[in-house]
This record gives structure tokens, C-alpha cells and sequence, in this order.
């Protein structure tokens, strides 16, 4: 009974006590904090540097691995064995052009080749007797043909026909057909040896003297020692400033002079794996080496007005700050060409004071440069 009295006495006042803690709460929460107002007034210092507006060569960085300009697989299309030449088809021996590379034994050929000239000897001599007589225009011609004719040697071109009836004469006598399959012969015949299509040397040898060669068989790799191809990529807009003929400058660690070059390819497909666009330079020189990796830069015949910027000014915006009535201004540009820690750029006014710095400012911020 005692409690229950209690809490009767006391009851209005815990009441109040509750309420007045829920509105001090509520009061609280619908209280907006003051604001925090920009000191306009505010001055930064800042350093500056001025546009100079002028006639820029475009750059553009390449990097790439040479590759010889000439570069073949060798296969043999005939089979037989192989021969020991005048130099041993190894790696690294070099070949002048139209020198030997390779050669397989080939005298059941010749001697075959050499029956079949003998054939056509004998057709063109049946058929004199009846020339002198049927078209006597024409026998000198075919007379001497014969008296020229060597089995030993590759057969010449023969006489043309004076007429229609002549070269049906001729052709009645076999004579095409056996001159064509000779033809045919001659050329199988000179596959026996291979001989070297340029200037260059022996990057892989897969066979040696006295070893059976079939025909399709891989015999080895022979390149040009001379000329290369730097294959380098390059953004689409990088692309759209170079053109074929445009100068390259190129260093190797490798090499302490400078190498020269030039842009003789610009492929016109974007790869999918790297969206590049390959470019093509050729160089040339004997102290250079298919795999070796260059750099360096394509000096692009692009001529444009704009001016060379530090890239660290640069926002992820494409934009600057610069001064206008002491008040820093964010002025958007375009980017033309990056070179390491410097940007080519158009988009600014000659003479405009472009602060040197991104971070930490904001536009209409008042400044002063020190």
C-alpha cells in the first residue's frame, strides 16, 4: 500500500521530468549546425609561368624490337641429298646474293632433263627437211636454232611462226608440248640449288651434308643483316600526326650513336588487345641485330600552333588555372601530345599567366603571384 501511494505522489512529477528530457532531445536534433562561411577575402600565393604561343614539331614516343625487313623460310622442293658447298649452311655464316645457300644432289635430274632436250633436238631436226620446202620463209630461222641448240645448256625461246599454218605445222610435229615440258623440267631443276635472294645470313640451319632432304621439309631461316622494321604502337591521335617519310630518332643501350630512320608503314586497323595503331620504321645498319629493342621519337612533318606545358598542372579535367583580374580562372584545353613530364597543348591566349599549380584552388579564388 505504501508503494502504491508513493507512486501516486510521485507520478506527475517523473512525468514531467520524461516529457521535458524529449523535447531538450527533439529541440537538439532540429538544430541546423551554423555554416561555415568561405573566407572570400582569402589571398593565395602563386607562381606563374607565361603561354608562349609558337610553331611546335610534334613528337611522338616509339618503342619497339627490330625485325629484318627480309626475312625467309627455306624449304626444300625437291628431294635428294644433301651437298657439302662452298660454305657450311650453319647460323651465323653469311651469304651474298645469288650465292649458293644450299644444294641436292641432282644428276638423275639432269641426265633426265638432258634426254628430254635431246628429243626436241630430234623433232626440230625431222622437221627441216619439210620446213625447207613448205615455208622456206621461215627455215632459216629454224636451221640456225638448231645449229645453236646445246643439251648442256637451258633451251632458247623457240622461232616464232610467220603464220597460222606454220604454227599448226609445228605444233602437229610435237614440238610445243616437248619445248613446254622442258620448261617445266628446267624449272624443277633449279630447285635443286638454293640460292641466296638478298644479301644476309644464316639464323637457323636444320640439316647438314650428306643427309636426305625431302621435299616440304623445313631447311633452315636466312634474313637480311642489314635492314629492319621497328614495329611500335601508337594512340589513334598520335596516329592522325604522323605520316609515312616522317624522321625517326632512335637509341639503343646497346649502341652509343644515334640511329636514324624513317616511317614507311602506318597500319590502318586499331589491334583489339592493346587499341594502338601499329607504325612501321625502317633502319639500316651493320652494327644492329634482329630482337634488339629500341626507342626514341618520331618527329612528326605536322606542324601545329600551340604551346608546351608541365603535365602536373594539368587537372583530370583537361583543364589549367589561370589569371584573369587576380582571380584564379579554370580554362579547358586539348591535349595534342605528351612527351614524359611535358604536354602539348592548345586551348590558351599568348602571354596568359598560367599558375603552376592544380591542387588546393579553386576558381574565383583571389591571388597574387610571388
Amino acid at each position: 500500500m505504501k508503494i502504491k501511494q508513493l507512486l501516486r505522489k510521485f507520478a506527475p512529477i517523473i512525468i514531467v521530468i520524461i516529457v521535458s528530457v524529449l523535447v531538450v532531445v527533439l529541440l537538439r536534433s532540429m538544430k541546423k549546425p551554423p555554416k561555415r562561411m568561405m573566407n572570400n577575402n582569402s589571398t593565395l600565393s602563386v607562381s606563374t609561368i607565361d603561354v608562349n604561343i609558337d610553331d611546335i614539331q610534334l613528337k611522338v614516343p616509339v618503342i619497339g624490337k627490330l625485325l629484318a625487313r627480309n626475312h625467309v623460310q627455306i624449304y626444300a622442293e625437291v628431294g635428294g641429298i644433301l651437298e657439302q658447298g662452298q660454305k657450311q649452311f650453319l647460323e651465323g655464316v653469311s651469304y651474298k646474293k645469288g650465292e649458293v645457300l644450299l644444294s641436292i644432289n641432282s644428276k638423275d635430274a639432269e641426265y633426265n632433263l638432258m634426254s628430254q632436250r635431246s628429243t626436241l633436238l630430234t623433232q626440230v631436226a625431222q622437221l627441216l627437211p619439210e620446213m625447207k620446202f613448205d615455208f622456206p620463209e621461215s627455215f632459216i630461222q629454224w636451221e640456225n636454232y638448231l645449229a645453236n641448240f646445246n643439251v648442256e645448256q637451258e633451251i632458247e625461246p623457240l622461232p616464232e611462226p610467220s603464220n597460222d599454218r606454220e604454227k599448226y605445222f609445228v605444233a602437229g610435229k610435237g614440238i610445243y608440248q616437248t619445248y613446254y615440258n622442258i620448261k617445266n623440267f628446267e624449272n624443277t631443276f633449279s630447285k635443286y640449288r638454293i640460292k641466296a635472294p638478298f644479301n644476309g645470313i644464316v639464323v637457323s640451319s636444320n640439316i647438314k651434308p650428306g643427309t636426305l632432304a625431302r621435299v616440304g621439309q623445313p631447311l633452315g631461316e636466312f634474313i637480311s643483316n642489314y635492314v629492319y622494321d621497328l614495329e611500335s604502337g601508337a594512340t589513334v591521335e598520335q596516329a592522325a600526326l604522323i605520316k609515312i617519310g616522317d624522321k625517326v630518332n632512335l637509341n639503343s643501350e646497346n649502341i652509343v650513336k644515334t640511329i636514324k630512320g624513317k616511317v614507311t608503314r602506318i597500319n590502318t586497323n586499331v589491334d583489339p588487345n592493346t587499341q594502338m595503331v601499329n607504325i612501321y620504321i625502317t633502319i639500316s645498319g651493320s652494327d644492329l641485330w634482329e630482337g634488339m629493342y629500341l626507342q626514341g621519337d618520331i618527329y612528326s612533318s605536322t606542324i601545329i600552333s600551340a604551346t608546351e606545358i608541365p603535365r602536373r598542372i594539368i587537372t583530370n579535367n583537361n583543364t589549367v588555372f589561370v589569371i584573369t583580374d587576380s582571380l584564379a580562372t579554370e580554362q579547358k584545353i586539348e591535349i595534342i601530345s605528351l612527351n614524359g613530364d611535358t604536354a602539348i597543348v592548345t586551348g590558351l591566349n599568348d602571354s596568359t599567366k598560367l599558375i603552376t599549380k592544380s591542387q588546393n584552388i579553386y576558381s574565383g579564388q583571389k591571388v597574387n603571384i610571388h
